[in-house]
C-alpha cells in the first residue's frame, strides 16, 4: 500500500515530505523493522523511540513517525503524528481491510479471571463454528498458536492477527483486553459484540495511579460495544465495581453472582482439590455441574461463560458439556502431575495480584488436609504496594511461606523481598527467603510432607524469567517436576 493512502484515510497533524513509498507494515521496536514498515518513535516509561530512528531507517523503514518534528534531516520521509498510538490504530486497521469488522468479538475484562473466561467462551464458540482466542496465554485459532508480550497486542499486531483470522476463516473471536489496551488505544478500532467484566482489584498502579483511574480506563470497553441490546455486557455484582457498571450501563448489562441474586447465580455444593460442583440458575432452568476446574473463583469464572453462552442463545446440554470437561488451562490452578505421585498436591498458578493470591490460598485452605506450603513473589518495576499486601495474606493463609525472585527486571531481587517481607513479619507463619527461584521451589516441596500442598505463585505458565534486561529460560511446572523426580 502506498502511504499516500494512509496519510488520506487518517492525515498527520503535520506532514513534511512529499515522496510517496510502499509501506507494507508498521513497527514500535527498531529491532522489529523490515523494509517497508513504518517505525513509530514514540516516548515510552523508559526510552524515546527517537534514539532509535537511525537504526530502523538503516532497517529500511519506509516512513518515520514522530511526535515532533525532528531538527535534523533523515533520508525517510518524515510525519508528526501528535498522538501516535491512535494513529497506529488507525492506520493498521486501514491497512489490513478492518477485519474487526468481519469477526463477532467477544471481548473480556478485569483484573483476574480473564483467561480462564476467555478460554471457556473460545471452547463454548466452537459448537457455532470457527472460533480464535487472543490473551495472556496467547493467540490460538485454526492450527495457529503463538504468543505476544502482552495479553493485548499492539494495535498493529493485533490487527494483522484479526486480519490472519478473517483469512482462515475465523467467525467468532474472544479476547482478554488489558486496562492498558483500553488506555493506550491497542483497540481503538475494534468494536466488541459483547463484554464480560469479571472484578477489579489492586494491580497496575505503577500505571494507573489510583484505583479510579484503573476502573475509569475498564469502563471504555463498554463505550465499544456494538448495540445496546440488554445482555451485551455482562458484568459480576459481587465486585462492587461490577455493581457501579451496571447501575452506569445498566440498559446492556446481564448480571452474575454467587453471593448477591442476579440473572445468573452459582449456588455452591462441594469443592476438593481435585474439582467443583454448583447448580446453574438461569432465569429459565437449573442445572447441576461437576467441573475440573477447583475453588471458587473458578465457579466464577464457569458462571460468567455460562450466562454468555445463555444470552448468545447456545444449546445448553452442548454449552454445560463443554464446561464441565473443560481443563485447567496453562498455568492457572495447574496440578503438576508428579505431585499426585509423591502424595503431595503441587499446583501452578498465575496469582500475581493481592485479591488473586487470597482466592487461591482461601481455596486451598477448604480442601487441604494437611499444610500450605506458598512459594511466590512480586514483580520487579510494577505496583510497589501491593508487596506488603501479598506478604501478610501468604503469612495470614498458608502455614510456611517463602518468598522468592518473579521477574525482578531492572530491580534488586533482594529489595524486592524484603518489601513482601514487611507484611508477612505482621503474621506469625515461619517463612524463608530464597532469592533463586529454582531453589526456593526445590527447598519448598522437599519440606512438604505427604498430604501437603505446595502452590507456586505468580507466574503460571511463562517460560522465562525477566532479570535486568534478559529473559532468562524457565518454567515453574517443569522446575516442580524436576525435583519432584527426585
Amino acid at each position: 500500500m502506498k502511504l499516500s493512502k494512509l496519510i488520506d484515510y487518517f492525515p498527520p497533524d503535520e506532514f513534511y515530505t512529499g515522496r510517496d513509498v510502499d509501506v507494507s507494515g508498521f513497527a514500535t521496536h527498531s529491532k522489529k523493522v523490515s523494509g517497508g514498515d513504518v517505525f513509530f518513535a514514540m516516548k515510552g516509561e523508559k526510552s524515546d523511540g527517537r534514539a532509535f530512528i537511525k537504526e530502523a531507517v538503516s532497517r529500511n523503514a519506509s516512513a518515520v513517525v514522530v511526535q515532533e518534528r525532528l531538527k535534523e534531516e533523515i533520508s525517510a520521509p518524515q510525519i508528526v503524528m501528535r498522538k501516535p498510538l491512535l494513529a497506529l490504530s488507525k492506520w493498521s486497521s486501514f491497512f489490513y481491510g478492518f477485519p474487526a469488522e468481519k469477526l463477532k468479538i467477544t471481548g473480556v475484562t478485569g483484573t483476574n479471571g480473564k483467561s480462564t473466561v476467555a478460554g471457556l467462551i473460545k471452547q463454548i464458540m466452537e459448537l457455532k463454528g470457527k472460533s480464535g482466542l487472543i490473551g495472556t496465554s496467547g493467540y490460538l485459532y485454526a492450527d495457529k498458536k503463538g504468543k505476544f508480550s502482552m495479553t493485548t497486542p499492539q494495535a498493529h499486531e493485533l490487527q494483522w492477527l484479526l486480519s490472519d483470522m478473517v483469512d482462515n476463516g475465523i467467525e467468532t473471536v474472544v479476547m482478554e483486553v488489558s486496562s492498558h489496551a483500553l488506555e493506550l488505544g491497542r483497540v481503538e478500532d475494534i468494536n466488541f459484540e459483547s463484554v464480560v467484566f469479571t472484578n477489579l482489584t489492586q494491580d497496575h498502579l505503577d500505571f494507573h495511579k489510583t484505583m479510579e483511574n484503573y476502573f475509569r480506563a475498564k469502563l471504555k470497553i463498554f463505550s465499544k460495544i456494538k448495540t445496546k441490546d440488554r445482555g451485551k455486557a455482562l458484568v459480576n455484582v459481587d465486585d462492587g465495581y461490577g455493581r457501579r457498571i451496571k447501575e452506569k450501563k445498566g440498559e446492556i448489562t446481564a448480571s452474575y453472582a454467587v453471593k448477591e441474586e442476579a440473572d445468573y447465580n452459582a449456588d455452591i455444593k462441594s469443592m476438593t482439590v481435585r474439582k467443583s460442583r454448583f447448580i446453574f440458575r438461569s432465569p429459565k432452568e437449573k442445572r447441576k455441574l461437576d467441573v475440573k476446574l477447583i475453588g471458587r473463583f473458578n465457579i466464577y469464572n464457569c458462571l460468567a461463560a455460562l450466562a454468555w453462552a445463555v444470552e448468545g442463545g447456545y444449546d445448553m446440554s452442548s454449552v454445560c458439556g463443554v464446561v464441565s470437561g473443560a481443563s485447567p488451562i496453562p498455568g492457572r490452578m495447574e496440578h503438576v502431575k508428579k505431585g499426585k505421585e509423591s502424595g503431595r498436591t503441587v499446583i501452578v498458578d498465575y496469582a500475581h495480584t493481592p485479591d488473586a493470591l487470597e482466592n487461591v490460598l482461601l481455596t486451598l485452605r477448604d480442601v487441604c488436609r494437611g499444610r500450605i506450603v506458598c512459594v511466590f513473589g512480586c514483580g520487579g518495576e510494577r505496583d510497589r504496594t501491593k508487596r506488603p499486601l501479598m506478604g501478610k495474606i501468604a503469612g495470614l493463609l498458608a502455614d510456611y511461606v517463602c518468598l522468592t525472585s518473579d521477574n525482578p527486571r531492572g530491580e534488586d531481587p533482594m529489595g524486592i523481598l524484603l518489601d513482601i517481607e514487611v507484611g508477612l513479619r505482621d503474621t506469625a507463619t515461619e517463612y524463608s527467603v530464597i532469592s533463586d527461584r529454582e531453589e526456593a521451589i526445590g527447598h519448598s516441596l522437599q519440606i512438604a510432607d505427604k498430604g501437603d500442598v505446595v502452590l507456586i505463585a505468580g507466574k503460571g505458565d511463562e517460560n522465562y524469567q525477566v532479570i535486568g534486561d534478559r529473559e532468562i529460560p524457565f518454567s515453574d511446572m517443569a522446575t516442580a517436576e524436576k525435583y519432584l523426580k527426585k
